[in-house]
């Protein structure tokens, strides 16, 4: 009796073991999570250069155009430019037709070999809302996924993926050290140009079709009387923007929690890896002063 009951017990534990163990080789970030991303870029002498990522979320306007958050400091430009990868016959379509562009909702996209490219100017609370304190900022774009042709039907653009609410969490349902993932573009890695080294495009890890990369941390301080967290991980240039998710859970669940806005020095070094952050609450606020 006493050898079943200890046979029973190693089953037990058995499964257990093999339930975490197949827990721990899924996936900690959500696909969609990586089509929430666009590459913000500026112009200098007719070349487009990566100047930062911006994230969407969902509009809940009648309209139901897309918001793009980013931070106040991209947008100190006349223009920003918003590169977007498309969908495969998307390309086809226009490459059989030799069209340069596409209108989408009175909108003009320029179109890129295997992307699409918008230029919007920047006219401080009009064309897009800001909070310069806290480095953060939004706008809207009026674009969808689908575009519909002269003979009705749909044809897809792209499969970008806005944020909504119920993907959202608060600073109060957030712990201190709680395991993060951030995605942007850190030097231009998985941009055209490719890695920037020494005040030059390498073109190393380059990609035609925009391609984020993925950082992990945790939530490693936070404060009542500050309005940002900080992160213990190494944001650099070009993550300015990065949205900051939690981990999966259990249901494959990830939630936006903030924004990355830069990281900290030291007197001994630039960076000492702890990204600093701002709250989502602080988002949703100034997303609700978007006309």
């Amino acid at each position: 009796m006493q050898m079943k009951k200890i046979k029973i017990l190693i089953l037990i534990l058995s499964s257990v073991f093999f339930i975490q163990a197949k827990s721990q080789t899924k996936s900690y970030l959500p696909e969609q999570r990586l089509r929430t991303v666009v590459l913000l870029e500026k112009k200098l002498d007719s070349v487009y250069i990566p100047h930062g990522t911006g994230f969407l979320m969902l509009s809940y306007d009648e309209n139901k155009p897309l918001v793009i958050v980013t931070n106040e400091h991209i947008l100190r430009n006349k223009y920003i430019y918003i590169t977007v990868p498309v969908d495969s016959m998307f390309i086809k379509y226009m490459n059989e037709n030799n069209f340069k562009g596409i209108t989408m909702r009175n909108q003009e996209w320029e179109f890129i070999g295997n992307k699409i490219r918008l230029q919007y100017e920047l006219i401080p609370d009009s064309t897009f809302v800001y909070n310069k304190e806290l480095d953060i900022a939004a706008f809207k774009i009026n674009m969808g996924n689908s575009y519909e042709l002269d003979d009705s039907t749909e044809l897809q653009i792209s499969n970008v993926s806005g944020i909504g609410v119920t993907a959202v969490k608060y600073k109060k349902d957030i712990q201190l050290g709680t395991e993060i993932f951030f995605i942007g573009f850190p030097f231009a890695i998985g941009t055209e140009h490719g890695w920037a080294y020494n005040g030059s495009f390498t073109k190393l890890f380059s990609e035609s079709i925009p391609t984020p990369l993925v950082r992990r941390g945790i939530v490693a301080w936070s404060s009542s009387n500050y309005d940002l967290f900080l992160l213990d991980a190494f944001s650099y240039n070009g993550n300015s923007g990065s949205p900051v998710f939690t981990q999966s859970d259990m249901q494959n669940k990830s939630y936006l929690i903030g924004i990355v806005a830069g990281h900290l020095p030291s007197d001994k070094s630039d960076n000492v890896g702890l990204a600093r952050c701002i709250w989502v609450d602080h988002i949703m606020e100034l997303i609700k002063k978007l006309k």
